[in-house]
C-alpha cells in the first residue's frame, strides 16, 4: 500500500529530467528526436551531465 521507494526515485528522475529540459540543457536520444506515426517525437530525454567541481543546483 501506498507508494514504494522505487516510485520515488522515478518521480525525481523525471524532476531532475524536467528541470533540464527546462532549463536547455537536457539531451535527446536520438539526436535529432525521430517522430511516430502521428507526427509526435519518439525520444528518450538524458539530463545533462553534472558538472565538475559544483554541486547540484536546487529546484
Amino acid at each position: 500500500r501506498g507508494v514504494g521507494a522505487d516510485d520515488h526515485l522515478d518521480a525525481m528522475a523525471g524532476l531532475v529530467v524536467a528541470r533540464d529540459i527546462l532549463l536547455g540543457r537536457a539531451r535527446p536520444l536520438p539526436d535529432p528526436p525521430e517522430h511516430d506515426g502521428h507526427g509526435l517525437p519518439a525520444v528518450i530525454w538524458m539530463p545533462a551531465p553534472p558538472r565538475r567541481g559544483t554541486r547540484p543546483e536546487s529546484c
